[in-house]
C-alpha cells in the first residue's frame, strides 16, 4: 500500500480537534488553507495526493467538503493568475534593463527640398551678371576694349626692345583692373610711366634709315610705336593712338606694320 500523505498528529492539532481520523484530517486541512491565505507558497506545497488523501478522511458532511473544496480551488486560481500591473506590462527579456527612450533629434531639412531655391538664386545671379556685361561691353569706350596686350607676345618685346623697356612694357600687363571681369580700366600711372620708356626707345631710333630690308632698328621703331598706340588706347585718346598706329603700319616689311593697319581698322569700324 502507498505510503499515507496525511501529516502526523501534532500536539496542536490534537487539542483543536478530537482523536477522529477525520476531524484530524479537515483540521489539518482547514489549517493550510489559513496559512495559504496569508502565504500563498502554502498552497503550491500542497500536492494533489495530499489534497485528496484529505478531503476523503473528511466526515461525510458534503457541506463541509465543498466549503473546504472551494476554498482550495479559490485559492489555487489566486495563486495562479497574473496580477494586473503584470498583464499590462509586455515581456521582457530577462536579465536585461528596460530600453531607454531614445532622443529624436530634429530632422533636417533635405538637400532635395532646398536644391530649387539655390538653383533660383543661381539663376538670379546669371541673369543679373548677364545684364551687367552687357551693360559694360555697351557703356565702356571701344579704345579700352582694344587697347589689351594679349597679341603682343612678352618675348618679342624682349627681344626687340632694351631690357629697361620691356620691363616696363611687362609691367603694363598688369595695369588693367576690372570688376568681377567688367568695367575694364587701366592705372594710369602705370602707363605713364611706360609711355616714358617707350618714347625714349623710339627717339634712340627714329632717325635711322630704313633699308630694303627691316632691321633691329627698324622693328624697335615699330614695336615702340605700336605699344604707343596701346598705351594711348589705354588713357582713352584715340587721336593719339592712330597716330602712333599710323606710324607703326608705315613702317613696310617689320612684323608690326599689318597688325597696326588692323586695329586702325577696328578703330575705324
Amino acid at each position: 500500500m502507498p505510503d499515507d500523505p496525511r501529516p502526523p498528529s501534532t500536539p496542536g492539532d490534537a487539542s483543536a480537534s478530537s482523536n477522529d481520523p477525520g476531524a484530524r484530517a479537515a483540521s489539518w486541512l482547514a489549517a493550510r488553507l489559513d496559512a495559504a491565505e496569508a502565504d500563498e507558497a502554502y498552497i503550491e506545497a500542497l500536492t494533489d495526493g495530499e489534497v485528496r488523501a484529505a478531503l476523503d478522511e473528511v466526515p461525510g458532511d458534503a457541506d463541509a467538503e465543498a466549503a473546504l473544496r472551494a476554498r482550495l480551488d479559490g485559492l489555487r486560481a489566486a495563486a495562479t493568475a497574473p496580477s494586473a500591473q503584470e498583464s499590462d506590462t509586455p515581456p521582457q527579456s530577462v536579465g536585461r534593463p528596460p530600453p531607454r527612450p531614445v532622443d529624436r533629434l530634429p530632422v533636417a531639412s533635405s538637400p532635395r527640398r532646398r536644391w530649387p531655391w539655390v538653383r533660383t538664386a543661381l539663376m538670379v545671379l546669371a541673369v543679373a551678371y548677364a545684364g551687367l556685361w552687357v551693360f559694360s561691353t555697351a557703356t565702356v569706350p571701344t579704345s579700352l576694349n582694344l587697347a589689351s596686350l594679349e597679341a603682343v607676345p612678352q618675348d618679342s618685346v624682349a627681344q626687340a626692345l632694351p631690357d629697361d623697356v620691356a620691363a616696363s612694357v611687362a609691367r603694363l600687363r598688369t595695369a588693367q583692373k576690372t570688376r568681377l571681369g567688367l568695367f575694364p580700366r587701366y592705372d594710369v600711372e602705370v602707363v605713364e610711366a611706360s609711355e616714358t620708356e617707350l618714347r625714349a626707345a623710339f627717339e634712340a631710333v627714329r632717325d635711322r634709315p630704313r633699308g630694303p630690308e627691316p632691321t633691329a632698328r627698324q622693328t624697335q621703331r615699330a614695336l615702340a610705336a605700336y605699344l604707343l598706340g596701346k598705351t594711348a588706347l589705354m588713357r582713352d585718346d584715340e587721336a593719339e593712338a592712330r597716330r602712333w598706329l599710323q606710324q607703326a603700319a608705315s613702317e613696310d616689311g617689320t612684323s608690326w606694320a599689318l597688325p597696326a593697319e588692323n586695329l586702325l581698322a577696328q578703330l575705324d569700324a
